[in-house]
């Protein structure tokens, strides 16, 4: 890849929560990461004095007041440089993605989770790269515009506080770029959930969830005027596979459009 070769690696800070993980052996083999691990305990202690400048920073959920506090006195970056922050979990749950989320944390993530998957996200993140990995042999792809993406699940009333909406926005992109996804939908479960480092069960449920809290939020002329045809809204709420087919498709032909 070029861009490991091309770009500066990404200083990265671990924060330990306790034990030594072997979760990110992945990152600290890879060239496009400097990864370097401390604990909250010795930073805090330390103050001004241990003060760093990373890009990334890697921490539990369980440990976020500490990083707050941290950023508070100066410890990591600067007033005006705050690193992103990549928090995970050892469980699956839309309370605690949407508590991070909320909180500023860039990115969230369950362990364990495929390594080289989660260095690709969190490279991408930092650097703003797209999903090299989706371009096919033929020349490539356009990457669907992501404002007709968000614009379109605002205008479902999908919750964008929900782990699900973030799911639905990757799976409607991964669709638009190659239309024939749609057709076995499992295996879009399966590529949001290796880039989001979580399990293709999780991926479903959480979609389910945005899904429904949608059809319950959603006036019945929005919804019908995106689905194009009168629903019993108390009977005809749809699967997964049809929202995303639905929404892929009004992405899909307004990309034609444009």
């Amino acid at each position: 890849m070029n861009a490991r070769r091309t770009m500066n690696p990404i200083c990265t800070l671990v924060f330990e929560d306790g034990e030594k993980r072997n979760d990110f052996d992945v990152l600290r083999k890879d060239p496009r990461f400097l990864v370097l691990s401390c604990n909250f305990n010795t930073m805090l202690a330390l103050g001004s004095m241990a003060q760093v400048h990373p890009e990334l920073v890697i921490l539990s959920c369980e440990n976020w007041a500490q990083w707050e506090r941290c950023v508070q006195y100066g410890v990591v970056g600067t007033p005006k440089h705050v690193p992103k922050a990549a928090v995970y979990a050892k469980t699956c749950a839309d309370e605690i993605a949407s508590k991070m989320y909320g909180n500023g944390a860039s990115c969230f993530f369950v362990l364990p989770t495929d390594p080289e998957a989660l260095a690709n996200r969190l490279w991408s993140l930092v650097r703003g790269a797209m999903h090299c990995d989706e371009k096919n042999k033929g020349g490539g792809y356009t990457q669907p515009s992501e404002a007709d993406i968000v614009g379109l699940l605002r205008q479902m009333s999908v919750p964008p506080h929900l782990l699900g909406y973030r799911y639905l926005r990757e799976a409607i992109a991964l669709i638009v770029a190659k239309m024939d996804r749609i057709k076995a939908v499992t295996g879009v479960y399966e590529e949001v959930a290796k880039r989001y480092g979580t399990t293709k069960a999780c991926v479903e449920r959480s979609m389910r969830h945005a899904i429904e809290s949608a059809w319950s939020r959603c006036p019945a002329e929005q919804i019908e005027r995106v689905f194009g045809y009168t629903l019993k809204l108390d009977k005809d709420k749809p699967s997964n596979s049809e929202f995303l087919a639905m929404l892929s498709d009004r992405v899909s032909v307004k990309r034609r459009g444009a």
